[in-house]
This record gives C-alpha cells, structure tokens and sequence, in this order.
C-alpha cells in the first residue's frame, strides 16, 4: 500500500526537483526550509518495511496545507506556494 504509491524520491528532489525550483527563482535558503517541510517523508519507516521514502501526494497536501494556513510565518508568498506545489505534482505525476 504505502510502497506502491508514486513519490519524489529523495535522489529526485537533489537532483531534479530542487534545480527546478531553484531556476524559478527560489533561494537556496528557502529551498532548505522547505526540505526541513519534507524531511519526514525522506527517512526510512522502520516500523513499515514497505515504506518507501519520498514526497507522496498525501505528504504534499498535507505540507501545502500548513504553509498555506501559516503563510504569515512562511517564507514563501502565494505564487511560490502554487510554484512549489505545481513542479511537486508534476514529478509525482512522471511516477505514474
């Protein structure tokens, strides 16, 4: 169940995900704020071998969810949000 869903591996994010982002006009600085956001969803589960690590669509809702409720705090504005979530679904969709 977990392992079958599609994700932005961690190798994908270094290598893809991130230089997209980055290209866009996202810092470096915000860049690492944002894997901080993900960080959970790139570590090994121990307790459910099938887990796969990576950003799925449910972590990705989920994160988008708490930067757009908190965007006071954020270091992100609306347009990077939608940027943000918008190259994340795009390489989860690449999965499918």
């Amino acid at each position: 169940m977990f392992g079958d869903r599609p994700r932005v591996t961690p190798q994908e994010w270094q290598e893809r995900v991130r230089p997209a982002l980055n290209s866009e006009g996202l810092t470096d600085h915000q860049l690492d704020r944002l894997e901080t956001m993900f960080e959970q969803s790139f570590q090994k589960n121990p307790a459910i071998p099938e887990w796969k690590p990576g950003i799925d669509e449910p972590a990705l809702a989920q994160t988008m969810q708490y930067l757009r409720a908190h965007k006071d705090g954020s270091l992100f504005d609306d347009r990077q949000l939608d940027l943000i979530e918008s190259v994340l679904r795009k390489y989860i969709a690449l999965r499918t």
